[in-house]
């Protein structure tokens, strides 16, 4: 059981550490020496590292350092999201912030919330989902660039956008390849890829980025992956009234390509057909309808990946 408890607010230049027990706050610099020197700090007051649970925020990536730092020495960590610390905060009164309070709310959390504590992603994991994240980023760019050619008049403007257009289509051309040859050369995701893609509506966007987002598909139950990616309804019930179900949470990335899949899955997918027709004939709403689909193509996504079996039609709703 831990009995030390060490919250850890990582900025660009600096992390700001609280421990409990003693109450003790320092800083020092997010580079490789600062680290070092966190980690010293930690050896000196706990015999044993399992006696440690350090946690920090996930920062867009400006955590991952530190925390394989950590890991690499042995420390258990734990990344949340910040809202998490936001609420514990707000929940303790704590509504002043600054770097050394929300280090101080961290350890706080770290005492009062008892953390599961998973590995961190590998590198080859880490490196797919950059690419990932870049190909995210120009689709996004394009879709807007897209979106402002109806609305530009002036030929010399339109000649920009179309130019820049044709760019971000070569530039995600290279970078889904550049995805492609990497899922290739690694043959457990071959594997996965190839049973997720049998799956008539998964195409190659949502199987890479259920390999790159959700390294636990096919590792973990049914009710486990549904809650990790936020596709699990919740209850929102209170006294005799009982509310409508929602999802909230998870990984958003997986939620919106598992939804596009489920847009098509919806005409192509025979079980995921049935189940659309179902919801629309009981008066729920398509988005209900969809969500209900994408959740059900998770669930078979990671029973097949569990199971190693691709497609077939005639099993497959009974093995999720």
């Amino acid at each position: 059981m831990p009995s030390l408890f060490v919250g850890i607010d990582v900025s660009q230049a600096t992390l700001d550490v609280c421990i409990l027990p003693p109450d003790r706050a320092f800083r020092v610099d997010n580079t490789p020496a600062g680290h070092a020197t966190l980690i010293d700090t930690l050896r000196g007051l706990a015999a044993d590292p399992a006696e440690v649970r350090a946690v920090l925020e996930s920062t867009g990536g400006l955590e991952l350092p530190v925390a394989l730092a950590l890991q690499a020495a042995g420390f258990p960590v734990a990344p949340i999201k910040p809202e998490r610390a936001r609420h514990f905060a707000k929940a303790h009164g704590q509504l002043a912030k600054t770097d050394a309070i929300d280090a101080r709310i961290l350890a706080r959390f770290a005492q009062a919330i008892d953390l599961p504590v998973h590995p961190l992603p590998a590198e080859d994991v880490r490196l797919l989902r950059d690419l990932l994240d870049r190909r995210g980023q120009l689709v996004a760019m394009r879709t807007m660039e897209t979106n402002h050619v109806s609305s530009t008049g002036d030929p010399k403007a339109l000649a920009s956008l179309k130019k820049h257009i044709a760019w971000l289509d070569r530039e995600i051309g290279r970078i889904e390849s550049d995805i492609d040859r990497r899922v290739a050369a690694n043959p457990q995701w071959q594997e996965i890829d190839r049973i997720l893609q049998s799956i008539p509506g998964v195409g190659p966007q949502t199987s890479h980025t259920l390999l790159g987002q959700l390294p636990e598909l096919g590792r973990v139950d049914r009710k486990v992956i549904g809650l990790l990616v936020g596709l699990a309804p919740l209850a929102n019930d209170t006294g005799g009234k009982e509310g409508p179900r929602h999802i909230v949470g998870g990984r958003q990335q997986v939620r919106n390509v598992l939804y596009m899949a489920a847009l098509v899955a919806s005409r192509c997918n025979p079980v995921a057909r049935a189940l659309y027709v179902r919801l629309m004939q009981r008066g729920k709403s398509a988005k209900v309808a969809l969500i209900a689909v994408a959740h059900k193509l998770l669930t078979i996504a990671n029973a097949m990946v569990r199971n190693r079996t691709e497609w077939r039609h005639s099993t497959v709703a009974n093995s999720a």
